[in-house]
């Protein structure tokens, strides 16, 4: 293998090769932290290309890797309520406007996770003396009409169209986002984003008790 990373080329490729030449680095983990990525995925979202590229380069590494599996991060529907580094960023669901665009027939379960959970896990994960290709995280399961419906409850109101979106094409193309949550409603309504795996780090690590949305969304009610 080369260290030489063309322009065309993710910068995660360049991350990979220097841990693959690294004489101390023996395990790595790509970026994902969504669902299993496959070849069908391709067009659904833009970003899956480059990660396919990046598992296409580990495999030909001597580096141990791991992807982890975690859903919709949580942290997007319950800010400011519970805080979170990540910038608001929450597809479906708009709290300050009382809105929400369900995908599909909303009927399909889904994974979330908070990513304060996500960092125990991943911190504990680091002790396993073997990695699986996939680890798996569920903080939470449910179907985007019950998170609705929780929303609801702690909102109140009606729900229709999504005028927080305004505030996201100051940064974000019209067609770019458009095309960004219309994949995520697609792998929603297929079942991407419903883990059924054999094993899970929630059964390797049960002293670890992940956020649930239904308390995710009482907190929005408290404040």
């Amino acid at each position: 293998m080369t260290s030489m990373v063309s322009e065309e080329q993710s910068p995660e490729i360049g991350l990979i090769r220097a841990a693959h030449d690294s004489i101390c680095t023996k395990r790595f983990v790509p970026s994902n932290w969504c669902m299993p990525i496959e070849e069908l995925h391709r067009n659904v979202l833009g970003a899956v290309p480059s990660k396919l590229e990046s598992l296409r380069e580990l495999a030909n590494t001597t580096l141990e890797y791991t992807e982890f599996y975690t859903g919709f991060f949580m942290d997007f529907f319950e800010f400011p309520a519970i805080p979170t580094y990540l910038s608001p960023f929450a597809p479906f669901i708009d709290f300050a406007n009382g809105s929400a665009a369900i995908p599909g027939l909303g009927n399909t379960p889904v994974v979330f996770t908070h990513t304060s959970d996500i960092a125990k896990f991943v911190a504990a994960a680091l002790e396993l003396p073997r990695w699986d290709r996939g680890s798996y995280i569920i903080g939470d399961k449910v179907t985007w009409n019950e998170f609705l419906k929780m929303a609801e409850e702690a909102k109140g109101g009606e729900v229709t169209f999504l005028p927080s979106y305004d505030n996201l094409l100051k940064s974000i193309p019209r067609q770019q986002l458009a095309s960004l949550f219309a994949g995520f409603g697609i792998l929603c309504h297929d079942g991407s984003w419903n883990f059924e795996p054999e094993n899970t780090l929630n059964e390797l690590f049960p002293e670890i008790e992940p956020m649930k949305v239904k308390y995710a969304m009482d907190s929005i009610k408290r404040n």
